[in-house]
């Protein structure tokens, strides 16, 4: 084997590992800022609910006998648009694998309105996504 050989080989293995550095560096990076945007989003819904405490408390009293309003119903749409993003997120792998989205989701079902809401509105939803909620979260 030539210089020049070992040369190649020792540039073509640097370059390599390189090239797998930046690729695993802007995969991090992307998935850091999936993570970012997804908190945001998150911190924004929570964030309208308490500012519009008084109207969409009901949301989740179980004791709840009115329908839902127009307020309350378009705060579940924002709410479950969330819950696909952040389905959709971890299905692709682009968020940590330490994100907890089945427990979150169920909390979420705990009271009437939500279960109401999802069996009037889950046919406007990716099937997959319906399909999860229903056997994962839902346990049908």
């Amino acid at each position: 084997m030539t210089t020049l050989e070992i040369i190649l080989i020792v540039f073509g293995v640097w370059f390599a590992l390189m090239t797998m550095g930046i690729f695993t560096f802007v995969i991090c990076r992307s998935k850091i800022k999936a993570q970012a945007e997804l908190v945001k989003g998150h911190r924004e819904i929570w964030m309208y609910y308490h500012d519009n405490y008084d109207a969409l408390k009901d949301i989740f009293d179980n004791d709840k006998k009115e329908p839902l309003t127009r307020k309350q119903h378009m705060f579940l749409v924002m709410l479950f648009n969330h819950m696909e993003l952040a389905y959709n997120m971890k299905k692709f792998d682009l968020l940590a694998r330490t994100i907890r989205n089945k427990e979150d989701f169920q909390g979420i079902f705990t009271n009437n309105s939500v279960g109401e809401f999802w069996e009037k509105n889950r046919v406007f939803r990716d099937k997959a996504f319906a399909k999860y909620i229903d056997n994962k979260i839902l346990g049908k």
